[in-house]
């Protein structure tokens, strides 16, 4: 109860408050005036409806719903009252109060049957007040009757005013729901976030637009792939007839459809359907639909919602991008020596899953350059890089560390399948490359370590780096695998001629 003496911020909240408390305030001034000279029968009926309005009020308010249970509560109790009241045209007292009240709930015909039912109650009053013990005066029907219109008129002013106050509700709640949706996509990257934002929204906007459906359709051969829905629908949509789509397409502003039986059997209506482009995506639009016509309203704020949507996708396509080429080597498309760092970062932190990691030098690599041109050694390198990723798996990665120099991260690999792809890219790289400056031959000497729990990257490099060099001495184009006492020939034992990482460099 405390809280019904609180000023609500919100301007419809405020005025249901207000009305609320002149409804209530109404209620107890006519009582009042009423009861003087009323017999024990005109008491009981007085009270009884005075009981049941402040229920039926109290719950409305509180529940901020129109249930069919509290109208006929109030239409009930109002005739009540006219029949406990030593005249009936007292009972307007109540009302009028209570047809303001209802008037700020609910849909149109709602209230116009509250509004009816309400005049019935008074007419019917004229009969049941007679039968009422005490009332033994003749009572003027058309002191009654003769307020109706009055009633009427009443009822058709404060609806529109109500109806006024619902839809710049409507509108503030549309507009939260983009601005909402503003700030939900400000730095955010992840096309599958964005498309949960977009959907948030798309709920809101439905909620603030009685009646409002949408859905998303993406061409899929013959029909339309229904990606997602919105507002309410009696039946799943997953499909929907490729002739939907008009045979000229879609232009900027949206398009009428006539709604296939799919659409109509789960919508529940056939009024009037939209079509939208979605911006940047060719094959893709948005259905809007709603009993009647689709408002003009919610039409601008699907579009508005679209175009933020569309400049977030492009702005994550764009980070992505970027993102890639930090993260790959120009002349080959393989990762670079910083994706490399952070595949192996991740290799480090799961020592239950056995990992390997092949230094690949390649052997020659300057007699090609010397012999057939830079521009040769260059394209000989793109084609390894090709080459290469087509012979590891999709979980492998192969990243280019500078110059001939190669390195593969093998995860959940054991050591004899890190052998046999070893082996593997060795007669790969061997083999002969056909290019325009003429015939390429290379070697491969690889070096392979095991990424050990506990180790750093640098320590696993190294160790791959000192076999490296022990195939190269063995007679290069050869695996060889680091192990204990392990040495590069020509460097005394305990030094370390390895090149350890270095993020900066690449």
């Amino acid at each position: 109860m405390p809280a019904l003496l609180h000023r609500p911020a919100d301007l419809v909240a405020r005025v249901r408050w207000l009305f609320f408390l002149c409804g209530v305030g109404s209620l107890v001034l006519t009582t009042v005036a009423v009861l003087p000279g009323a017999g024990s029968w005109s008491l009981l009926l007085l009270g009884t409806s005075v009981a049941a309005l402040c229920a039926s009020w109290l719950q409305r308010y509180r529940t901020q719903h129109a249930r069919l249970l509290f109208d006929v509560t109030d239409v009930l109790a109002v005739l009540l009252f006219a029949a406990g009241c030593p005249r009936p045209v007292l009972a307007f007292g109540i009302a009028f109060p209570a047809l303001w009240y209802r008037a700020v709930y609910g849909r149109r015909r709602e209230v116009a049957a509250y509004v009816v039912a309400m005049c019935l109650a008074l007419a019917a009053a004229l009969h049941v007040w007679p039968l009422v013990p005490g009332h033994d005066a003749s009572i003027a029907a058309a002191a009654v009757l003769g307020n109706v219109p009055t009633l009427l008129l009443t009822a058709v002013v404060v609806r529109h005013l109500v109806a006024s106050l619902f839809e710049r509700e409507r509108d503030q709640q549309r507009d939260a729901a983009l601005a909402a949706l503003s700030g939900q996509l400000l730095g955010v990257t992840d096309r599958r976030q964005i498309m949960q934002a977009a959907w948030r929204t798309a709920e809101a906007i439905c909620d603030a637009t009685p009646g409002l459906r949408a859905a998303v359709l993406n061409e899929d051969g013959d029909e339309l792939r229904v990606t997602g829905t919105a507002g309410h629908l009696l039946a799943p949509l997953t499909t929907l007839p490729r002739t939907l789509l008009p045979a000229d397409g879609i232009d900027t502003e949206p398009v009428e459809v006539a709604a296939p039986t799919a659409l109509v059997r789960s919508a529940g209506f056939s009024s009037q359907w939209l079509l939208m482009a979605l911006p940047d995506q060719p094959g893709a639009a948005m259905l809007l639909g709603a009993p009647g016509s689709v408002p003009r309203e919610g039409i601008v704020a699907a579009r508005s919602m679209l175009n933020q949507v569309a400049l977030a996708v492009r702005t994550s396509s764009a980070h992505q991008e970027l993102r890639s080429q930090a993260l790959t080597d120009g002349l080959t498309g393989l990762a670079n020596r910083a994706a490399f760092s952070a595949a192996m970062a991740a290799a480090l932190h799961s020592p239950e899953s056995e990992s390997w990691v092949l230094f690949l030098d390649l052997d020659d690599f300057k007699v090609v350059n010397d012999t057939l041109g830079h521009l040769a050694g260059d394209r000989l390198l793109a084609h390894l890089g090709t080459a290469l990723t087509g012979a590891l798996r999709h979980t492998d990665l192969c990243a280019r560390l500078g110059g001939d120099e190669f390195a593969v991260l093998l995860p959940g690999t054991s050591e004899a399948d890190a052998r046999a792809l070893g082996q593997r890219l060795v007669e790969l790289i061997s083999t002969p490359v056909r290019l325009a400056e003429g015939t390429a031959r290379i070697g491969a000497s690889i070096g392979a370590a095991r990424v050990r729990p506990g180790s750093t990257e640098t320590d696993v490099v190294h160790e791959a780096d000192l076999a490296m060099y022990a195939a190269k001495a063995s007679g290069k184009n050869r695996v060889q695998f680091f192990s204990a006492g392990l040495v590069a020939p020509d460097t005394p034992a305990g030094s370390q001629p390895a090149r350890p990482l270095d993020p900066a460099v690449g």
